[in-house]
């Protein structure tokens, strides 16, 4: 219904303001999940999306948009325990993690690493380390630019589809850059991530085409 069309977009430009912040918003801890939210029986991300089946590819896919809007941000992204494997379980201080599960989620698990790699040390991604981001929305997509002292042409694009349909193109303005090139460095919707990925993420004329509730990472590479 035109209500809901409503209601959707006005969720997708929450995301949006929300990843933008305000001045204050590097003095900050950027989190999904906290200690204050998932205790005592409260429902954690994946179990809430996922119900019965919070590993499936759909509790998968939506959970990991979080995870990536969180690494784009300003501040400090906060990991909860579990949450490199979509822990389904609420947390109480004397219930100890499962941590078989990690084993039995590795596709999560380096999921999770790799966001962190990009956002701390990884070359192509300083601009994840920046203090200037701009967002725009484009239909169901969230886009975040983020750079430093590089400038513009330093940043580190973020682009989130937060619709369940795949888009054939989405155009993420990269600017040519000399003695340089942009790179996909991170899509959740890899087959390595989630087993029956779609593996659609490839740039094409300054941009690419994304799964339904998936992201990509595009940084830049030089030489």
């Amino acid at each position: 219904t035109a209500d809901e069309v409503a209601a959707w977009q006005t969720r997708v430009h929450a995301l949006a303001a929300a990843v933008t912040g305000d001045d204050d918003g590097a003095d900050r801890v950027q989190a999904t999940e906290s200690h204050d939210e998932v205790p005592d029986g409260s429902t954690r991300v994946p179990a809430e999306i996922g119900g019965d089946d919070p590993a499936s590819v759909h509790a998968f896919r939506r959970s990991t948009l979080g995870a990536v809007a969180m690494f784009a941000v300003r501040g400090v992204p906060m990991m909860f325990q579990g949450q490199e494997w979509a822990d389904e379980d609420w947390f109480h201080d004397d219930k100890p993690l499962d941590w078989s599960r990690r084993d039995l989620r590795p596709g999560t698990v380096m999921l999770w690493r790799d966001l962190i790699h990009l956002r701390t040390v990884d070359g192509r991604t300083g601009g994840l380390r920046g203090d200037r981001v701009e967002v725009r929305v484009d239909g169901s997509v969230v886009i975040v630019r983020r750079w430093g002292l590089g400038g513009p042409d330093s940043a580190t694009v973020v682009a989130l589809n937060l619709g369940s349909h795949d888009i054939d193109h989405v155009d993420l303005a990269l600017p040519a850059i000399d003695g340089a090139r942009w790179d996909v460095v991170l899509a959740t919707d890899w087959s390595g991530y989630q087993p029956g990925g779609s593996d659609l993420a490839v740039l094409v004329d300054g941009g690419c085409a994304l799964a339904g509730y998936a992201a990509v990472v595009v940084g830049r590479v030089d030489g």
